[in-house]
Parts: structure tokens; C-alpha cells; sequence
């Protein structure tokens, strides 16, 4: 077969394998070949597919939810495809490299893919548009893609509150912020800013990158922990989810209106979603419409109403407190347990900028049972402070969420606030002093 091409449309016809993923599982083939020893002819090129108007374009429908997917019948990887797996995550690493979407696509351009048998989406954002830091990141589920909006909304909220890098840095160790939203990212770097297990995995695979930010890095983000290489199961996604990627970013750049179904609002998110048995899915497109309820967590708050009872008692005083929570970007690590970042629950006297309280929480078990603990820390910090405030100033939704019911029965004036300045001078020293910078 030496110079002839594939046909790959037959084949895909023949198998029942969509020819998109077809055209990619060839392409990886192809591409290992070449690195073998001895000299690989050069395939007849296809011709370059040619721009659609938008006028023709099939669309998919639009949709609210996702349609259930079955787990029955869904092959992930047999032993045969385990051969190849690295090899294809890694070959798909390079073509992105290569394709650079970040050169097109901005990050707030979100589409997703479903992986197959479960109901779980992968939302992706591509970062690195100001030739910053090209990357991919996989928002997980539908807490994830809130995450992300909320961390953004926030970020240009801040972004007209503050002219200096300490709104910057206010913005990544906030609640909210990147290490709080669960998702995995594919980055590129150079080879001596990478792990011992992204090198492993790169020899294994056996494909070559060369060059300073040609390497990738594949991460994982539990919220509240330190980032890791992910496990063999969320590979797997990561390779699916990845093959769709590719194709829907090919067809965002030769379409501009790709990613926004004609004639629906601006808000629609184009979902790659599965149907049939594996391995032989067919993909879809399917347009979804936000919903104001995904994502939306409600927490169990359990607190003594002893102490309730007992700060509602206590004689008010004059003073205004403010209180935050913020992430010590300074990991910790537990004899036997996996590194996380430590937060500080942090009260604040207005008038005078002094400190009155600090708690240092941790994510453990996870960071929801962290928030849950949150309104019981603050009743107790208060009632060591032997009065009741006039008032409280809170600048974040999840914490005015948790506290602001609990606070006002215990007597206390609860006020949501755009800003904290002294707040963010007594954060920026604290970061600085733990963390030496």
C-alpha cells in the first residue's frame, strides 16, 4: 500500500465509525508511522475543505438539557486500544499545538462534548488569545461551566474596582477562583516546567515535541487541592472528549458562526454529544440554552443554635466588621494525604484596618464540606469578640449566601459590599508574609 491513501469514508462507512473520528485515528496512525526507522512516503494530501456559508450549514437542535445517554453497550478501551492510547492523547496534543486555536478563539467562546454513557459535558474554554499561555481548559460538568462564567463575571467586575495587580491577585486565591472550579487543562510549556509523570507519559507515547512552549502539560483541578496528573479513568474522557475537540475547533476556524447556532441568542453553547453503542458513536451537534439553575449547589448548614442564642445576647458595639475567605496560595501537605491549599476565614475592623479574627480552614474531606463548616467558625469568632458588631460587610455571593440568615437571627446587620481596599491591603500582607513574596 506503499503512496496510496485510504479510503476513508468507505471505511468509515463499512464500520460504522464516524469519519470525522475516522480522519483522526488515520491521522495518529500516519503519524506514528513516520517516526518509525526507515523512510515513510509522503500521502497524497486531500484537498483543503472549503469554507461553509452559514446559509447551507446543518444545524442541531436546540435544547434545554442534554438527552439521557445510556451506559449499556459503551466499549472505552479494550487491551488492543490501551496500545495506542498515549500514543493518540499525546499525537492530538501536538496537532492542537499546531492548529493553534488560541489565535482565533476567544476564552469565553465555550462549546462541549459529552462523554459517552454518562451524562457528564465537558465545557471547553481555549485561553492564551493575548499570546499568553496557550491552553485548554475542560470545565467538568455543569458546576464547572458556572464556575468559570462566575470567575470571569468576577474578574470583570474587579477589573473596573482596581487599577494595580493586587485586584489580580485578590482574583486568583478567591472563593471562586481557578483552584475552586473543578476541570483539567491541557497546557503548553517547556520541557523543564513539566512533571515526572507528564515526561513518562510523553516517552511512552513516543511522540516528539521540541522547543520552549511546544510541551504539554496535562493537569487535573480537584477544588482546593494542588493540581496532578490525572488518573487512568479521567484519561480516558480526556481522550474522547479531546477528538471532538479537535473537530469542533478545525470547524470554528473555517466558521466563524460554528460555535453559535443561525437565528438563536448569543447565550446558546454548541454540545458534541454520542449516539449508539461504542466504539461506534455518531456525534451530534446540539445547541444548549443556559439555565439559570446549573450548577447551583445548596448546602446543609449545620450550626449550634447554643451559640446563635448566645451571640443575639451579647451588647452591641459600634463596631462595623468585614469578613472574607481567601486561599493561601501556599500548599500543604499531610503525612499520607494528597497536597491542598490551605483558606483563611478573615475578619476585618473598618474603621481601624485591624485584624480581629483569622481561621485557617482546609478543603478536607472537600471544599463544600468546608463551606458547610463556615457559618458555625464565624458565630464562634464573633462571640469570642465579646459584643455583637453593628454591622457586617460581605463582598462574595457564596459566603452572603451561607451567612446572611444565620447572622441577621443572631441579631447582626448583614450588608453585601462591590469592595473591601483594606481588606485587600491586610490579604496582600498576609500572602506575602506566609509566602515569602
Amino acid at each position: 500500500n506503499t503512496g496510496v491513501e485510504p479510503d476513508i469514508e468507505e471505511a468509515a462507512r463499512m464500520t460504522g465509525v464516524d469519519p470525522e473520528t475516522a480522519r483522526g485515528l488515520v491521522a495518529s496512525v500516519m503519524g506514528s508511522l513516520e517516526s518509525m526507522p526507515g523512510k515513510m512516503p509522503e500521502p497524497k494530501k486531500q484537498p483543503a475543505p472549503k469554507k461553509p456559508s452559514s446559509a447551507g450549514k446543518k444545524q442541531g437542535a436546540t435544547v434545554k438539557h442534554l438527552p439521557a445517554q445510556p451506559g449499556e453497550g459503551v466499549r472505552m478501551l479494550t487491551s488492543d486500544d490501551k496500545l495506542l492510547f498515549d500514543l493518540h492523547l499525546y499525537r492530538m496534543a501536538g496537532d492542537l499545538r499546531r492548529m493553534g486555536p488560541w489565535e482565533y478563539l476567544y476564552e469565553n467562546e465555550v462549546f462541549g462534548v459529552q462523554v459517552p454513557g454518562t451524562d457528564l459535558v465537558y465545557f471547553i474554554s481555549v485561553m492564551g488569545h493575548e499570546g499568553e499561555f496557550p491552553a485548554l481548559s475542560f470545565y467538568k460538568g455543569y458546576e464547572g461551566l458556572v464556575g468559570f462564567l462566575e470567575f470571569r463575571a468576577e474578574v470583570e467586575r474587579m477589573s473596573r474596582l482596581y487599577l494595580s495587580s493586587d485586584g489580580m491577585q485578590r482574583a486568583s486565591t478567591m472563593i471562586g477562583g481557578p483552584m475552586t472550579i473543578p476541570h483539567l487543562m491541557l497546557s503548553f510549556t517547556d520541557r523543564e516546567h513539566l512533571g515526572k509523570e507528564d515526561l513518562a507519559a510523553i516517552k511512552k507515547s513516543g511522540v516528539r515535541f521540541r522547543g520552549k512552549g511546544q510541551w504539554p502539560g496535562i493537569e487535573e483541578i480537584v477544588p482546593g487541592y494542588v493540581p496532578v496528573y490525572p488518573g487512568r479513568d479521567t484519561l480516558v474522557e480526556l481522550l474522547m472528549v479531546m477528538q471532538q475537540a479537535l473537530i469542533v475547533l478545525e470547524k470554528a476556524c473555517q466558521d466563524d458562526n460554528y460555535l453559535q447556532r443561525e437565528g438563536d441568542p448569543d447565550e446558546t453553547i454548541l454540545v458534541r454529544i454520542p449516539a449508539g453503542k461504542g466504539p461506534r458513536f455518531r456525534w451530534k451537534d446540539h445547541y444548549l440554552i443556559p439555565d439559570p439553575e446549573w450548577g447551583g449547589l445548596s448546602y446543609s448548614v449545620d450550626i449550634s443554635a447554643d451559640t446563635r442564642d448566645a451571640l443575639s445576647r451579647l451588647p452591641e458595639a459600634s463596631q462595623e466588621l468585614q469578613v472574607d475567605l481567601f486561599m493561601l496560595p501556599a500548599p500543604v501537605r499531610e503525612k499520607g494525604g494528597k497536597a491542598y491549599f490551605p483558606f483563611v476565614l478573615i475578619m476585618v475592623d473598618k474603621g481601624s484596618g485591624m485584624v480581629t479574627s483569622t481561621s485557617i480552614l482546609t478543603p478536607q474531606p472537600d471544599l463544600r464540606s468546608m463551606y458547610k463548616s463556615l457559618p458555625q467558625q464565624v458565630l464562634e469568632e464573633l462571640l469570642k469578640l465579646g459584643h455583637r458588631p453593628s454591622k457586617i460587610e460581605i463582598r462574595t455571593d457564596l459566603l452572603f449566601e451561607l451567612l446572611e440568615e444565620i447572622l441577621k437571627k443572631a441579631g447582626c446587620r448583614v450588608a453585601w459590599v462591590n469592595g473591601m481596599p483594606q481588606m485587600d491591603e491586610v490579604i496582600g500582607s498576609m500572602i506575602s508574609h506566609m509566602t515569602g513574596r
